[in-house]
């Protein structure tokens, strides 16, 4: 029995080794055609991979761009830029809404040379270069205003930092102000 396998599968060799043996031998020619097709098919692969190449290249550009730009204008707007009339009071209201404001227990505002603080009930804030700002608990504000007087004309920098309770600083504003003459007077 065993001897019966053995021999159909040695009839079975023989027979694939002579097909093979005669498809070697025949002189295999594809449909005319089949060529074209193919050198077709090759330079439509090709074109789309140069097609989505030259997208991704695109793509990638405009985000190099997008980023630089980004960082420009971050470098160059890093001071808000507000505009008032000088001899005139000027509100500021520092925006407060992107800080955690439960670290913090107060604020310091500082003011350059030719510009003042200004209130009517307390007259006596025009002398201070500084003011220091203290509160308990949680700050309910989204903004802290105060009221400056600018005695000059020019670009003026009011800086505010916020503090902890234990008197580290947990954010800086830098405020660029414009003081302009009063035009049509």
């Amino acid at each position: 029995m065993s001897q019966g396998k053995h021999s159909q599968h040695d009839e079975a060799k023989l027979i694939t080794q002579q097909a093979l043996h005669q498809a070697r031998q025949m002189d295999l020619q594809p449909s005319p055609y089949m060529r074209t097709r193919i050198l077709a098919e090759l330079r439509d692969r090709k074109s789309r991979k140069q097609a989505v190449s030259l997208w991704k290249r695109v793509a990638a550009g405009c985000f190099t761009m997008a980023v630089g730009v980004l960082i420009w204008t971050s470098m160059f707007t890093g001071k808000a830029s507000f505009e008032a009339i000088v001899n005139q009071p000027y509100v500021v209201r520092v925006e407060m809404t992107e800080l955690q404001t439960e670290l913090i227990a107060g604020a310091e505002i500082s003011l350059p040379d030719g510009v003042t603080f200004y209130s009517e009930s307390y007259p006596e804030l025009k002398e201070k270069r500084s003011l220091d700002l203290a509160w308990n608990g949680s700050l309910n504000r989204p903004v802290l205003p105060f009221v400056i007087h600018g005695e000059h004309k020019g670009t003026k920098e009011v800086k505010v930092k916020f503090f902890d309770r234990e008197r580290n600083i947990v954010a800086e504003r830098a405020l660029g102000i414009e003081f302009l003459e009063k035009s049509g007077s």
